[in-house]
């Protein structure tokens, strides 16, 4: 047993020493890696304190891992959701993720791969305690497909390529069948109990295959989700003799009862009818349990630790894979209970283990029975020799006392030793200090009361003596007390300890401890007057030990006072995170810098007040450092509050930002003059005299005029003359001198009176001067104007109701009344004057401005501008004089009309330059594309490349086509050239037209619908300009809408038809409508057009009388609209396309089936001709004529279908040649081809007998479509 103390010692001495250095080795490797461990279950249940012990104490013996263990304890509430839950609580608990997570059992890694949070996914998982099946506890329940639980999945499906692996185990019940059998063979039913965490149908049927294999074993199940822990018991204490009883777990009931598993074997243990197996390592030191066939969970522990070091040593790729723990399954056998069952141990297998074996007497004290047999060997010879021995045995204990007697003499202390009736025996080593004047002879042979008689001050110490005396006879223990003798004015202190003696007999040890009292006293007293003095310091002083986590040892009252804290006591002993100081981790920083550095360390303090959160108190705190001579380490803390300091310096600061303010407001400067030194300093900004310049030198920056006038400045006030001047002078400045105003006063010591400095500020007021003179020059300019002007001033006595002139010379008919005065003027602007008075009367206005024509007798009517302000109010606040001023303007009034028509022309010029521009930049985008890719048609030979180039440069075309026509409407509009042809329109027909047109432009996708009244009505207006501003509206609904419908129409109002055109395309940002109908406005340029078309349609209705307008959303679509006020009349109802088509007029000729075509293109350009020549030959035959003379002839030689006549030709121009031919052919189509676009161009060629109109250039697509309807 002394060995086993000794040995146990030393291993904590060996702890204590090594463990510094292992924690110091840590630090040094940097951060230690972390294991979480989550357990699926409670530590007294499953077993599991082996598996997570061995597991701990493997792991730690080969590595310095950290391990943190968290229990889920399914058992306890065995649902998936609070699973879950616990789970993600977890995860938020856990911040620093692990560098692995070991899981023991099925249930916490069915929850763990269904919350695992993103940064956990790459952390290396590693299962143990696992079956090699998986069961979804979350499905579980919905789960009737499954009814064996060989049905379940295989563990390593559930993995989904996380870095998961692990080592799995089996429950070997066949096998315990078989023991069962063997050691009972009277058994012929096995009950097989398991508690309700899953229900038992999944593995019911696998468990009945293995009890088939066993010959005359049938099975009973005792489910934990149908009985309760008392039924249970009852069912097995109503079992009979052929029974046993098979333990899988019961840890909850179907009442989810917690303390199932006590509450069973508390039952089980009072009454033992029944041999209990079990199928896994569950508690041998429960006598209930017999044993089984199983891996110990201590195994499984150490397994699992091996593979949990190999994934983080060898990363998980190079670790075993998911596979059954390398531990192998052995009998386990509880002894006792063997016994108790009368089982014959040989009937076991070989290798079994047992437990709570009760060992033989000489395999557990193997010593002691040697020892006794040789004692009793020894005893009949020491029994022969023992009378020889037993006087040489007292001599020995003569020498042994004797010896004891030394070693007593030798201690410091007195001794006295008390018989069993605590009588003294014998004193050793008296002392004089201890005795008090005792004689110690005398004292032998008495009890303690009767030897200390003679003094009575010794009684109550002597009480205090017997008192410990009796309890170490009684109890056989030592006891150490202090006690005390007062004699006279002494005190003496004695330090005691009663020591059990040979048998009943007691020592009594004591020394005198008076002087080491007293020095603990006077140290004491010290330290109170330390703390006094501290307590009593102005400053605040706190003292905390570095070596017990900065706790405080001391903390004055004015560190108290300054903090705010109530009470020093409250933080004696405890650090700043443990009195929850808001700032402690800043305290810890500085306390951690100023134990690493030689030298104090200061720190400010701001106090802020808790309500306001405002600062209330300053402070500077140094901290230094204090090193003991035993090693100890202390941080000293001096605290200065610098309140008071620190509102001066805010109050100074205050100061100088106002005088900062005051001088800045002011423009000054300010700057100093030492007279001893006679040099200058600026206070306030930068000063003209400059910064430690001398006098002589300032001199160089005045004017010459100044100099001597400075110099004297100076004098007068350095030598005391003026206590203080004011004076303006002339400084040089960035190249030129200003007017300086200089104001200076003296400054005198205090002790001999005499002039130390000058103090003085300084402003630029050469403005202000410039000003001044301007004033005056303004003032005789005024005058001169007003003479100039004819500007007269003027005054109206409202009492005398006259008015009158300072300058009655040029004021006609001074002092004359208001209504004489309003005969001159006109009549129209009579009220004007009268309102104006009577409103500046009233208060209504604060001054009148108006102007009036008046034409004085003899005189002719000219316009004056008059203009007037209340002057003089009497005591009642009435206005009593209006003063004013009369200027003749009617030069003025000419003036601005030829401003006005200047300002219009400058207008037009800057609006065609601006509209230059954007034609520039509008025609070359489309002549790029045109150009390049008509180089790019040269370069290649690839035919899909040169049909793609040939569309590109076709579209380009028509938007610069688009483009010319709209910059010519424009022209026209700017020019106020437009035409417009009125005559009688039927509405409907123009939008029967343009849904013809318009119904192959729009996108794919994109209905095109008319919303037209049942009865058409004609108007008289412009049918082009309408046709033009609708097909527009359209146009642009088409270019912005690629799903949805395209809807126009028109509806009447009371007075007028309301045109529009409705898209669900991409609609109209709020930000941009304003602007629709600007010039070039486009909100989106990867759509191609000119962003004049809504601009010539606005001015289009606006000629026409009408409105424009637009309503639009963004991404939903537009509604563009116009009215036009008119008087409609019904028409008869609106003929079809059809009807309309009829009407063309076309050529009568016989249209022969397949027959080709004869054209006639008259053209004398021949790069015009080239291009129609490509665009027609391969439909029609062609022939040319170069002039118009040509075309004549060869019309009456060939006798074409149809004629293309270009209008500008030599010789003879295509109008002409026109005439020429419709005198022999009034049916044959001519179409005229021509560059000039105006609508006056296209009647001379109607009234010439064209059938048609085409300008150039020629749009491929509209020709051929023309040519199709007239042949």
């Amino acid at each position: 047993m002394e060995i086993g103390v000794i040995k146990t010692l030393l291993v904590l001495i060996l702890a204590f020493i090594l463990c510094p250095e292992t924690t110091l080795a840590n630090q040094n490797t940097g951060k230690k890696e972390k294991v979480l461990l989550i357990s699926s279950y409670s530590p007294l249940k499953e077993g599991g304190i082996n598996i997570i012990s061995s597991f701990e104490k493997t792991l730690k013996d080969k590595t310095d891992v950290s391990i943190s263990i968290e229990y889920m304890d399914s058992e306890s509430s065995p649902n998936f959701k609070t699973w879950a839950i616990w789970m993600k609580q977890l995860f938020k608990a856990y911040q620093e993720p692990p560098s692995a997570v070991v899981l023991l059992g099925n249930e916490a890694w069915s929850v763990y791969r269904k919350v695992c949070i993103p940064e956990w996914h790459t952390i290396p998982v590693i299962l143990g305690n696992v079956k090699p099946i998986f069961i979804d506890y979350e499905k579980l329940a919905q789960t009737d497909s499954i009814t064996n639980i060989t049905q379940f999945p295989k563990m390593e499906t559930t993995f989904d390529n996380s870095q998961v692996t692990g080592y799995f185990y089996n429950d070997f019940i066949k096998e315990n069948l078989q023991l069962i059998k063997k050691l009972q063979p009277e058994v012929r039913y096995v009950a097989f109990y398991y508690d309700n965490r899953y229900s038992l149908r999944y593995f019911s049927d696998y468990l009945c295959s293995l009890f088939d294999e066993i010959d005359s074993l049938d099975v009973c199940f005792l489910s934990g989700d149908k009985l309760s822990t008392t039924q249970l018991i009852d069912s097995i204490s109503n079992m009979d003799s052929r029974h046993a009883l098979l333990s899988a777990g019961w840890y909850t009931d179907v009442n989810h009862y917690p303390h199932a598993y006590t509450m069973l074997h508390n039952e089980l243990s009072r009454s033992k009818s029944h041999v209990l197996y079990q199928v896994r390592d569950q508690d041998f030191s429960s006598l209930n349990f017999l044993g089984g066939y199983f891996i110990l969970g201590k195994n499984l522990g150490n397994d699992i630790a091996n593979l949990t070091y190999d994934v983080l040593t060898k990363g998980i790729k190079n670790s075993p894979s998911f596979q059954m723990t390398p531990s192998l399954p052995q009998y386990h056998i509880n002894y006792p209970t063997l016994q108790y069952y009368g089982i014959n141990p040989k009937n076991l297998p070989p290798n079994t283990i047992f437990y709570n074996e009760a060992p033989s007497l000489i395999k557990e004290y193997p010593m002691e029975v040697f020892l006794f047999v040789m004692v009793i060997v020894l005893m009949s010879i020491l029994f022969i020799v023992i009378l020889h021995f037993r006087k040489r045995k007292e001599e020995q204990y003569k020498i042994a006392n004797q010896r004891m007697m030394r070693l007593l003499k030798a201690m410091p202390d007195m001794a006295f030793i008390f018989d069993s009736s605590l009588k003294i025996t014998d004193i050793i080593n008296p002392q004089e200090n201890v005795l008090l004047g005792l004689d110690w002879q005398e004292m032998i042979g008495k009890s303690l009361q009767d030897a200390i008689a003679p003094i009575e001050a010794f009684k109550e110490a002597a009480s205090i003596i017997t008192k410990n005396l009796i309890r170490t006879k009684d109890t056989k223990q030592v006891f150490s007390f202090d006690y005390q003798v007062k004699i006279d004015d002494n005190i003496h202190y004695g330090r005691a300890r009663t020591v059990p003696f040979n048998k009943d007999n007691v020592i009594y040890f004591c020394h005198d401890v008076t002087i080491h009292v007293e020095a603990e006293r006077k140290v004491l007293k010290l330290q109170t007057f330390l703390q006094s003095v501290i307590d009593n310091l102005p400053i605040g002083l706190s003292v905390k030990d570095m070596s017990n986590e900065f706790r405080y040892l001391f903390y004055n009252d004015k560190a108290c006072e300054f903090y705010g804290d109530t009470n020093s006591s409250d933080l004696l002993g405890k650090n700043d995170f443990e009195v929850h100081d808001p700032e402690a981790a800043l305290f810890r920083q500085e306390d951690i810098m100023t134990s690493n550095s030689k030298t104090p360390l200061s720190f400010e303090r701001i106090i802020t007040d808790k309500e306001t959160k405002q600062p209330c108190k300053w402070g500077i705190i140094t901290k230094s450092r204090l090193l003991n001579n035993d090693g100890s380490s202390y941080i000293i803390s001096v605290i200065v509050d610098t309140t008071e300091i620190r509102k001066k310096e805010l109050e100074l600061e205050n100061t100088r930002k106002e005088l900062s303010i005051a001088l800045d407001a002011g423009s000054l400067s300010a700057w100093m003059y030492d007279v001893k030194k006679q040099w200058f300093s600026s206070l306030y900004k930068e000063s003209v005299t400059g910064n430690g310049f001398s006098l002589d030198h300032c001199m160089e920056f005045i004017h010459p005029d100044d100099v001597d006038k400075y110099r004297e400045f100076i004098r007068q006030l350095s030598c005391g003359e003026k206590e203080k001047q004011r004076q303006v002078f002339r400084f040089m400045r960035n190249g030129s001198y200003n007017f300086y105003e200089t104001y200076a006063m003296i400054i005198r010591s205090g002790k001999t009176g005499e002039v130390k400095r000058v103090v003085g500020t300084e402003k630029d007021i050469s403005e202000e001067i410039r000003k001044q003179k301007e004033q005056e020059e303004n003032k005789f300019k005024l005058e001169f104007a007003f003479d100039a002007a004819q500007i007269i001033p003027w005054e109206y006595n409202i009492s005398t109701n006259i008015f009158s002139s300072p300058n009655p010379a040029v004021f006609e008919y001074t002092d004359v009344s208001l209504d004489k005065y309003l005969t001159y003027m006109n009549q129209e602007d009579m009220h004007l004057l009268r309102d104006g008075i009577k409103d500046l009367i009233s208060g209504d206005i604060k001054s009148m401005d108006i102007q009036v024509r008046v034409a004085f007798p003899g005189k002719e009517m000219r316009w004056y501008e008059i203009h007037g302000l209340v002057f003089e109010r009497d005591k009642e606040g009435k206005v009593c004089r209006i003063i004013g001023v009369r200027w003749d303007i009617t030069d003025l009034k000419m003036t601005d009309e030829l401003i006005e028509l200047r300002n219009k022309a400058e207008e037009s010029n800057r609006l065609k330059s601006a509209f230059l521009a954007n034609m520039s930049h509008e025609i070359r985008t489309p002549l790029n594309a045109i150009v390049g890719f008509s180089n790019l048609i040269i370069e290649t030979d690839d035919r899909s490349e040169i049909e793609e180039y040939s569309h590109i440069i076709e579209a380009n075309n028509e938007l610069l086509l688009q483009l010319i026509n709209d910059i010519l409407d424009l022209s026209k509009i700017e020019a106020g050239q437009l035409e417009f042809n009125y005559s009688d329109v039927n509405v409907s027909t123009i939008f029967y037209d343009l849904e013809q047109i318009y119904k192959y432009r729009i996108k794919k996708g994109v209905s095109l619908e008319t919303d037209l009244p049942e009865q058409s009505c004609i108007i008289y207006s412009e049918k082009n300009r309408l046709t033009q501003v609708i097909s527009n509206f359209l146009s642009n609904a088409s270019k912005f809408t690629t799903s949805g419908s395209i809807r126009m129409g028109y509806s009447y109002t009371a007075d007028s038809l309301r045109f529009y055109v409705q898209d669900t395309g991409k609609g109209i940002s709020p930000e941009n409508i304003p602007f629709v109908f600007n010039r070039f406005a486009k909100f989106d340029s990867f759509v191609q057009g000119t962003g004049l078309g809504l601009s010539i349609c606005e001015s289009i209705i606006h000629h026409l009388g009408g409105e424009i307008g637009v309503d639009s959303e963004l991404n939903k679509g537009s509604l563009f609209w116009f009215t036009l006020p008119c008087k409609t009349k019904p028409s008869r109802p609106a003929t079809t396309v059809k009807d309309q088509k009829a009407e063309i007029k076309i050529s009568t000729k016989d249209k022969v089936a397949n027959r080709q075509y004869t054209l006639m293109v008259a053209e004398d350009n021949n790069d015009n001709y080239l291009s129609l020549l490509h665009i027609l030959k391969k439909d029609y035959q062609i022939i040319r004529a170069s002039n118009g003379k040509d075309a004549v002839r060869l019309y009456h030689e060939t006798h074409p279908d149809l004629i293309l006549m270009d209008i500008k030709l030599p010789l003879m121009n295509g109008l002409e040649a026109t005439k020429e031919i419709r005198k022999h052919d009034l049916n044959i189509p001519i179409v005229a081809l021509t560059a000039y676009t105006f609508d006056n161009n296209r009647k001379q060629a109607l009234n010439a007998g064209c059938t048609d109109f085409l300008a150039k250039p020629v749009n491929k697509k509209q020709l051929k479509e023309l040519l199709k309807a007239l042949l």
